[in-house]
């Protein structure tokens, strides 16, 4: 550092500071970043959780979607204001306890909404792909997101041995810093092994999740061409249905039509008339089949969880990246220019993205969410006025 000449006068705790706080100033980007995400984070997850909890209906879907918006939560709420913590003493963090408890909560929340985010790609394919088998229930989801948080919480334990404060000397300086990283009493095999086991757990879970979503791609288009099919021999009737209140219906409506759909084209195999074995079907029954609606709803919500799947993947690109260019060069921060240096401490939390762009993501594509939202927001903004005047 070519400024550090004008504190060699000073004490050498001071120089240190002076040091660390010239360091600080480097990281401004990577601040703002975090300041963000950590409001949208906060504020947006809240409101996910509480509307889907209490203003839509009961699903287990949106159960799923109310307890990873909850982890959301939880990191935006307690993980980054800990990370920011860690930024603001990047040459004197001396807290070896402190830093290992905020390792594992980021890597428990990291690692429970990442396995939530698998549950709900498994639920949006037996619901598309196995529309006959027994589907999960709420109580199932509750079952499933107790293991992932204790699962999660033994995958991050190691994390406490690992994590630690690591003293090295400060580039171009004859001073000794202390930051936050891999523990410097944590045994190297060990410390390696871990970083394995954590980048080999995400890149199985990002496989699965492209191989989960090419499958549903793939039925979602071959029921869409039979839906074609039958829509050219006869007038399907569609009634207009919200896509989250209508979610347990809408997938028993895509249940009967996938056996319907069998139930023809094995007649149609035995010899019968397509549109004759169509019409008595629907005659027995003696109900309207929403096919359209059914079809859309379906598809509306598969694109939902499957672009909270992506943003998962893409915001964890980055970190994975970055943590194993640290894992080869150690050192490698310490060459980057001050705004590389930012850019890079924001690589290394880019999971975070994902925090603040689910809300949106829900806003967008479910219109019934974003309406209560809305009125949400005038509720209390019509009680803010209120209340000067009282």
């Amino acid at each position: 550092m070519n400024t550090t000449n004008n504190f060699n006068n000073l004490p050498y705790e001071q120089q240190l500071l002076k040091i660390n706080e010239e360091k600080v100033h480097d990281f401004l980007l990577a601040f703002i970043y975090l300041c963000v995400a950590m409001i949208m984070g906060v504020i947006g997850n809240a409101f996910v959780s509480y509307i889907y909890h209490y203003k839509l209906r009961q699903t287990p879907a949106n159960l799923f979607v109310v307890i990873l918006s909850f982890c959301d939560f939880l990191a935006s709420l307690i993980c980054i204001p800990m990370d920011i913590a860690i930024l603001t003493l990047p040459y004197v963090f001396e807290n070896d306890p402190a830093c290992r408890v905020i390792r594992f909560f980021v890597m428990d929340l990291s690692i429970t909404s990442g396995v939530i985010v698998f549950a709900i790609s498994i639920d949006r394919f037996k619901k598309v792909c196995l529309p006959l088998k027994k589907q999960f229930t709420r109580r199932q989801v509750g079952i499933i997101s107790a293991v992932v948080i204790i699962f999660a919480t033994v995958l991050s334990l190691p994390g406490v041995y690992v994590y630690g404060t690591k003293h090295f000397r400060i580039p171009g300086t004859h001073l000794n810093g202390s930051i936050c990283s891999i523990s410097e009493k944590a045994h190297k095999s060990v410390s390696a092994g871990f970083l394995i086991l954590l980048m080999s757990v995400c890149l199985l879970l990002l496989i699965t999740f492209s191989t989960i979503y090419c499958l549903i791609a793939i039925k979602l288009c071959r029921y869409k061409k039979q839906r074609t099919s039958l829509a050219d021999s006869m007038k399907v009737k569609s009634v207009s249905h919200d896509d989250n209140s209508r979610e347990l219906t809408d997938s028993n409506d895509y249940i009967k039509e996938s056996r319907r759909i069998d139930k023809i084209q094995k007649s149609k195999s035995k010899g019968f008339s397509l549109e004759k074995e169509t019409f008595r079907v629907r005659s027995n029954t003696q109900t309207t089949i929403r096919e359209p609606t059914s079809f859309m709803n379906m598809t509306r919500t598969t694109l939902i969880m499957f672009f909270v799947t992506l943003t998962w993947v893409l915001s964890y690109i980055p970190h994975l990246a970055s943590v194993l260019t640290l894992s080869r060069n150690a050192e490698f921060k310490e060459t980057l220019s001050p705004t590389n240096s930012a850019l890079f401490e924001i690589a290394l939390r880019s999971f975070y993205l994902n925090n603040m762009i689910n809300p949106f993501i829900y806003g967008i594509f479910n219109f019934r969410f974003r309406n209560e939202v809305i009125a949400l927001l005038r509720k209390t903004f019509c009680c803010l006025k209120l209340k000067p005047s009282s």
